[in-house]
């Protein structure tokens, strides 16, 4: 989202003086060095655990891209404009009014289109990937993964204790204490941690 609202910012400057485009595009620059080095600290040294396990986060970043590239092809539109009339001379282009806001709207709608079609259509088929079906048995993958639908569960975890009366019962998973977990084939919890630290 910052990096998305900083391009937007960005794309506006051709409408006003791209004279400050240099001037503007390195604090840019700066500012997503500095975004990248913090989500970067964030993810590795502060969050406990960082899950990606799909793309959609990632498809729908590049669908909002499309707003900024749009606003630039507009910008590029009302450029273009400007060189083709007198450049002693504000707003002497060829289009004027009602016909130049026309002309960048479209623009911008056209690219918005085209580039949202191109990610709906074109990417998914130059990314295809071949995906197998897993064969492997619920125990296999329990037996590596400390949280489940049972372990996460606490209601059947008090369930496993104090009403069915498992020994041992089944346990809860918390987030660094997988260390805890203990094996019971019976009632499914498979997952034990290693006697040593890995």
């Amino acid at each position: 989202a910052d990096v998305i609202f900083n391009v937007n910012l960005v794309v506006l400057i051709p409408f006003i003086a791209p004279g400050y485009m240099l001037k503007v595009f390195i604090p840019l620059l700066f500012s997503h060095l500095v975004i990248y080095a913090y989500d970067h600290w964030k993810v590795l040294r502060s969050a406990l655990r960082f899950n990606w396990s799909g793309d959609s986060v990632n498809s729908y970043a590049q669908k909002l891209f499309s707003v900024p590239t749009g606003i630039l092809a507009a910008g590029v539109v009302f450029k273009l404009n400007q060189w083709s009339g007198d450049p002693k001379v504000l707003g002497s282009g060829y289009l004027k009014g009602e016909k130049l806001w026309g002309a960048m709207l479209s623009a911008c709608a056209v690219h918005i289109v085209i580039h949202l079609l191109l990610l709906e259509f074109l990417v998914p088929i130059l990314g295809k990937v071949e995906r197998e079906q897993s064969t492997a048995t619920y125990e296999a993958c329990s037996r590596t993964a400390p949280c489940s639908y049972f372990s996460s569960n606490p209601i059947y975890c008090l369930r496993s204790k104090h009403i069915y009366k498992h020994n041992p019962p089944h346990g809860y998973y918390i987030v660094g204490k997988e260390h805890l977990l203990v094996s019971n084939a019976k009632i499914g919890a498979h997952f034990e941690a290693p006697s040593e630290p890995r």
